[in-house]
């Protein structure tokens, strides 16, 4: 599995995020982003987790290092054509070639050296990889066991306009492990875990996801 985490933006402050623990998982830890502007809640899960993010301080978000990244603009998904999304890549070298015309970012929560590769593409998900090679949590530290019994992330599927489909980036992306990309009028975010052995789905339109385990 290539995905380290994916991050959705809210726009309800993170309230979404009760949708998911009221389906029987179990929140995680969350943080804010100092001179970021956002804050979050966060899902664990055996390979990967999910993020609900949201702008916490609109100001430091346009006036911060992070005010030429978009994230502003993709808070607004609502009222502009921007993806929600963010994708992030588990950072090795099966990934090096994709990020080779990436830019980079260097968050204040970050040792000053240290930088997040990001790609832009708006109507795309926010792609990008830490610095940390490997997986970038211990999820020892982490709530993983969710009452529902989901365990595993097996693959994440967006759907996106089709006229995105054959951009070079999505293209790109159809060769990763995992990851899909499918035409749709409305974008979201279809997650398959464990196989789905259970053979159960849940839309949380709030999100724009879909939840298969």
């Amino acid at each position: 599995m290539m995905v380290d985490h994916i991050f959705i933006f809210s726009d309800k402050a993170g309230e979404e995020a009760d949708e998911l623990k009221a389906l029987g998982f179990k929140e995680g830890s969350s943080r804010i982003h100092p001179d970021q502007g956002t804050r979050n809640r966060k899902f664990y899960f055996q390979n990967f987790f999910l993020e609900i993010l949201w702008v916490h301080n609109e100001e430091e978000l346009k006036n911060g290092k992070a005010s030429k990244i978009d994230l502003l603009e993709r808070s607004k998904f609502a009222t502009n054509n921007y993806s929600r999304f963010g994708l992030g890549l588990v950072n090795d070298p099966s990934n090096d070639t994709l990020f080779l015309d990436g830019k980079k970012y260097f968050p204040a929560y970050f040792p000053e050296a240290l930088s997040i590769e990001y790609i832009n593409e708006k109507e795309l998900p926010w792609l990008f990889r830490l610095p940390f090679k490997g997986k970038t949590f211990d999820a020892g530290n982490e709530l993983i066991n969710h009452p529902n019994n989901i365990s595993t992330l097996s693959r994440a599927d967006f759907s996106i306009r089709e006229k995105e489909i054959n951009h070079g980036l999505a293209h790109h992306l159809k060769k990763l492990e995992s990851i899909e990309f499918k035409p749709a009028d409305d974008p979201s975010l279809f997650l398959t875990f464990d196989e789905h052995q259970q053979e159960k789905e849940f839309h949380i339109n709030s999100l724009n996801l879909v939840i298969r385990y």
